[in-house]
């Protein structure tokens, strides 16, 4: 008798319906049609950013190791051009937190050839983790940080904070 319990309650688990994300998640799937800043771009016509993490805006400028001036926004931008060009993205949006970012770029979770391009970017220094993502990519970032890969080699401002900074928010 107890197996036949056992088998009940586990066929009635099994038929209960799980709950759908309040967020309806769209896939996107291609090539990538243009590269906008290092964590924005367009993919079969929409426009996505990769959500979790910040990487500098397309002017943003930064030192490197030896304190000259180089343009990281340039370098984030060149870096996910490289790592996205003639490969196929597989990508999904994901729900919108507060202060995610660019109102008109739905947040994307997205795999290039089975990695993940969001970390990626934060791997090789030139994206940083975001609270949105509640620490997915912290781990990674101290890597690159302890590495000094990308920005980390030099000076910089964190993204946000050179973004609000320049609207006059700080």
């Amino acid at each position: 008798m107890p197996l036949y319990r056992f088998l009940c309650v586990a066929i009635l688990l099994l038929t209960i319906p799980t709950t759908a994300p309040a967020y309806p998640s769209d896939s996107y799937t291609g090539l990538i049609e243009t590269v906008e800043t290092g964590g924005q771009f367009v993919l079969s016509g929409k426009r996505l950013r990769l959500w979790g993490i910040d990487a500098p805006d397309a002017d943003q400028a930064c030192l490197d190791s030896e304190r000259q001036a180089q343009r990281c926004g340039l370098m984030a931008r060149l870096a996910l051009d490289l790592l996205t060009t003639g490969r196929r993205l597989d990508c999904r949006t994901v729900e919108p937190g507060p202060g995610s970012g660019a109102a008109d770029a739905a947040p994307a979770r997205c795999t290039v050839e089975g990695y993940d391009l969001n970390g990626r970017m934060v791997l090789i220094g030139y994206a940083f983790d975001r609270p949105e993502s509640g620490g997915l990519y912290a781990a990674v970032e101290a890597q690159a940080r302890e590495r000094r890969t990308g920005m980390w080699g030099g000076v910089f401002v964190p993204p946000a904070v050179w973004r609000d900074k320049r609207l006059g928010r700080r």
